[in-house]
């Protein structure tokens, strides 16, 4: 497929899986049209999210793991892809047809699933068009946030001008998830993940995570991963909870999202993501100072319409860069890696396709296993309400931010006798003289 199509194709499919003007009204729907209260909608039905992706996310970053160097015919990313994606259309129709609480708790499992096709469509981005994976990833993000922007305001006017009501925007949502269904019929399927690889798991793995500076982005990624679930999942409880004249949440969303859209389209301009993947850490860590800023904000001063619009707007902003350049230093990272393997040029290029969805499978893994013990520790064990768990995750933030930076600064340099690195890439950044 010419190069343009499948840019066209890959933006297609995530635009419309999320074109979906329901999701900023998700929690009024929950109580007005299912009647829950609102412990049962936090502490009963959105945990069971978290805790069901733990499990599948993890059981897959395992296989992916255990067949790292041997042949995958049994999975591949677009097999994923179509799995996650019928999840989806199973999560809207137990949204539009199940009326108890055990029917929202299925909703949220088949939901869960979903995010399985979800992270393999970005590994997929990653090496359908060699040599341009970060910034299709790049697009078809922007992509993805431009939807939920124009399905925000949509809803919004919706509501406000015409009797549709939650319910019909239920249906809207429905049937463009089974558009994006249908597209991702389309994919093709990568031949490269079906042959064995020579090397070893461990080679492999080591050959990936070689760079100091991509540990370290790896790390900072994995440990903010579950500030970024709660904020993005329980934005809509703590903004229905508040005493506000008119539901403008659908904006709220739709501005943020345009903003982030924005944000992570920069690098799919060359001299930004050149600019930024030479010097990764400072990027990721400048961002992460500001995702603490706007989390303080939404925590302390919630209440506030224009303070929750607002900090959650440059949330998205930050948070949008950084996790399109996380995704391209993957990509980036794998790539240099094995160019430290003995063997030739096409089975590097196998060994790079094969392992740049393995570490992206383990790092979700690891970022879904933290999410899992903080709502559990938290919303399940001791009950608290969202404004309480904003606070704690923006001091945690807080912490990793000086941690992952105190760590960057003292191992700036190899130690003695260290040849298994490259002494030109340094954790703050990749050195380009």
């Amino acid at each position: 497929m010419p190069r343009l199509g499948t840019y066209l194709q890959c933006s297609a499919y995530i635009f419309l899986l999320s074109f979906k003007p329901s999701e900023p009204h998700l929690s009024a729907y929950l109580e007005e049209v299912k009647h829950l209260t609102k412990h049962q909608r936090d502490a009963e039905v959105y945990t069971v999210f978290t805790y069901a992706s733990l499990v599948v996310v993890s059981l897959v970053a395992a296989l992916k793991l255990h067949t790292l160097h041997t042949p995958m015919k049994g999975i591949s990313d677009k097999a994923l892809i179509l799995f996650g994606c019928a999840a989806r259309l199973a999560t809207r129709l137990l949204l539009l047809w199940g009326d108890s609480l055990l029917a929202m708790q299925l909703m949220q499992v088949a939901y869960s699933v979903g995010l399985l096709g979800e992270m393999a469509f970005y590994a997929y981005c990653l090496k359908v068009i060699p040599g341009h994976g970060p910034k299709l990833v790049a697009v078809v993000q922007g992509a993805y946030l431009v939807s939920h922007t124009a399905t925000g305001f949509l809803g919004d006017w919706l509501l406000r001008y015409t009797d549709i009501g939650l319910m019909g925007l239920m249906w809207i949502s429905f049937f463009a998830v089974l558009a994006a269904f249908l597209i991702a019929l389309s994919f093709r399927s990568l031949k490269d993940e079906s042959g064995p690889l020579v090397f070893s798991r461990k080679a492999l793995l080591r050959a990936a995570y070689r760079s100091r500076s991509f540990w370290l982005s790896t790390a900072w990624w994995t440990l903010s991963y579950p500030s970024y679930m709660t904020i993005f999942g329980y934005e809509s409880s703590l903004y229905a909870d508040q005493d506000f004249v008119h539901d403008n949440n659908g904006a709220i969303f739709a501005v943020a999202l345009l903003a982030g859209a924005g944000a992570s389209l920069l690098l799919s301009w060359e001299s930004v993501d050149l600019r930024a993947a030479a010097r990764p850490l400072h990027s990721l860590l400048a961002c992460s100072l500001m995702l603490v800023a706007a989390m303080a904000a939404m925590s302390w001063q919630g209440s506030s319409e224009w303070v929750l619009a607002s900090s959650f707007t440059v949330f998205f902003i930050f948070w949008s860069f950084a996790n399109a350049l996380f995704y391209g230093e993957t990509r980036r990272a794998c790539d240099e890696g094995v160019q430290s393997l003995d063997c030739e040029e096409s089975e590097r290029v196998a060994a790079a396709e094969r392992v740049v969805s393995v570490a992206f499978m383990v790092n979700s893994a690891l970022g879904t296993l933290l999410n899992g013990l903080v709502s559990f520790i938290t919303f399940t064990c001791l009950g608290w309400r969202v404004e309480g768990v904003y606070q704690l995750l923006t001091l945690c933030q807080a912490a990793l931010t000086l941690v992952v930076l105190l760590l960057a600064l003292c191992s700036t340099r190899p130690e003695d006798g260290d040849t298994s690195s490259d002494s030109s890439d340094t954790p703050l950044g990749r050195c380009t003289s």
